[in-house]
């Protein structure tokens, strides 16, 4: 009879294994691109979208938002959290660590995360042309506007509706548009565009006609179109009769 063998036990690691391990360089120069690209993707895209513009992450003075109306009235029975947390799109650190990386990250942080193009700042008297997400736009590569897949101009039609509408720069694509209260409730468009079929089909065409052109001078075309949702007069800090009784919604969508 065969005596059996003992099956001897694996010492464990030591503690100086495990460390030198942890220590070993991550090989990602050497992945191929695609496999980088996906890593990246984990790194560069966030859930939030980039709000750009918003007047409460202005630290200096400013002229109000109509958002904030109800805070203003002691009387309010209301009380809704904001989100008013700084989330300016920087671009992401791995862009910065060599030209290799940047090629393929930056890219991809333009096209998969949502851009907000947000004026929320009631007219100046001085200058009613001034838009707060002007200097985002000038900052930006112009060659990335191409890449973007999401971009949404976020205004108001007329108090208290707000009105968002989404674009898909690289496809020259609108996305969808939406139409709705600071208190929830979903609203028809505003008669300053006639109805919704004639405004979306407005524009669609204005993005037809500029699909020979590059991304920025597309964006640019659709801005001019919707220039009057970013424009916010000051007769509405007193707002509708009764308003200060209604409890505002909240969301991302509310925070602006």
């Amino acid at each position: 009879m065969v005596p059996r063998k003992s099956k001897k036990k694996l010492a464990p690691p030591c503690s100086t294994m495990l460390e030198n391990l942890a220590n070993l360089p991550f090989p990602l120069p050497e992945l191929s691109s695609e496999i980088r690209v996906l890593i990246f993707s984990y790194v560069v895209i966030v859930e939030r979208p980039f709000m750009i513009g918003r007047v409460q992450e202005d630290r200096g003075h400013t002229n109000g938002s109509p958002r904030d109306i109800f805070t203003i009235h002691k009387n309010t029975p209301h009380k809704v959290r904001r989100d008013d947390s700084r989330n300016r799109p920087e671009q992401p650190p791995i862009s910065r660590v060599c030209r290799a990386f940047r090629k393929e990250s930056l890219p991809l942080w333009y096209a998969r995360n949502q851009i907000w193009l947000i004026h929320n700042e009631f007219e100046r008297l001085d200058d009613n042309t001034y838009r707060r997400f002007r200097p985002w736009i000038s900052q930006t590569p112009r060659e990335m506007f191409d890449r973007i897949e999401s971009v949404s101009l976020c205004g108001y039609t007329d108090w208290p509706n707000r009105v968002i509408i989404t674009l898909d720069l690289k496809n020259r694509r609108f996305v969808k548009g939406h139409c709705y209260s600071t208190y929830g409730q979903e609203n028809p468009w505003s008669d300053r565009w006639d109805d919704e079929t004639s405004f979306l089909d407005t524009v669609k065409k204005t993005l037809a006609e500029n699909r020979d052109v590059d991304g920025l001078a597309a964006l640019e075309a659709i801005l001019a179109l919707c220039d009057c949702i970013y424009q916010i007069p000051g007769e509405y800090f007193n707002g509708p009769p009764g308003m200060q009784r209604l409890k505002p919604a909240a969301g991302w969508e509310y925070d602006f």
